[in-house]
């Protein structure tokens, strides 16, 4: 005799969390975008010497890295789920910033870099962004704004911030201070992340689909389309929305 698993309903919606969480996912990446990083060049040229065409160059080579690793990313996703991966990339960030602080020549720069930019400014908004996706189909495109925001108040707080704590604490310490912040969400993806709201007994948007005539099975107006790579690659908006992704860059 076979057992059907249940899942004991959550008592309220639990996508106002996630949506915090993602805001707060793009405010901490801030220390490894490039307006975050900016404040720190001339204190690390003060110590070390070097050119500015040095930190150009590793900061460029982790970039691309960091792309690469994008790639890998929508995956480890699918197969592992929010809740673990964000912790996992959260962890590997915390490291790097501390490795940041610790850099003592250009290839530990470079390495710091490298694990900054994949961790910080790749993996952990990428798991940010699609985590508040699936929780909001319907209200899917107010959902990600609002958590844009916090990358907002990253850009205007963050940079500031690093300013002051280099001047009264030295650049060294100002990755390490960092590093605490971020740890900060370690325990709250552990505590409150979920990968998707049917996990817990919930619905996207925090409203239970309507079956009648035409259903989301059936294209109804709420169904949320599922595509491939390659049926994406297809459309022309696919390609309208990279086109307008690359503008900031």
């Amino acid at each position: 005799i076979t057992q059907r698993a249940t899942v004991r309903p959550h008592p309220a919606f639990s996508g106002r969390t996630m949506l915090g969480i993602g805001a707060y996912v793009l405010f901490l990446s801030a220390s490894a975008q490039t307006y975050g990083f900016s404040v720190f060049i001339d204190p690390m040229l003060a110590e070390f010497g070097w050119s500015r065409s040095l930190i150009s160059s590793a900061y460029t080579v982790a970039t691309l890295v960091s792309a690469a690793v994008v790639f890998m990313g929508g995956g480890l996703i699918d197969r592992f789920g929010h809740h673990r991966v964000m912790v996992t990339v959260t962890a590997g960030f915390v490291i790097a910033l501390l490795a940041m602080g610790s850099v003592v020549n250009p290839v530990t720069l470079l390495l710091a870099f490298t694990l900054l930019r994949a961790t910080g400014s790749s993996m952990l908004t990428l798991t940010g962004r699609t985590l508040v996706a699936q929780w909001f189909v319907r209200r899917r495109g107010r959902a990600v704004s609002l958590i844009n925001l916090g990358k907002m108040l990253g850009m205007a707080a963050v940079p500031a911030g690093n300013a002051f704590l280099i001047t009264h604490v030295g650049w060294r310490d100002a990755w390490r201070l960092n590093a605490v912040l971020v740890a900060t969400l370690i325990p709250l993806a552990l505590l409150l992340v979920h990968n998707r709201p049917e996990s817990i007994g919930q619905f996207p948007d925090g409203v239970k689909p309507e079956r009648g005539p035409v259903s989301d099975a059936a294209g109804g107006p709420d169904a949320d389309a599922s595509w491939t790579l390659r049926q994406a690659m297809t459309t022309r908006a696919f390609w309208l929305l990279l086109c307008a992704s690359i503008v900031p860059a």
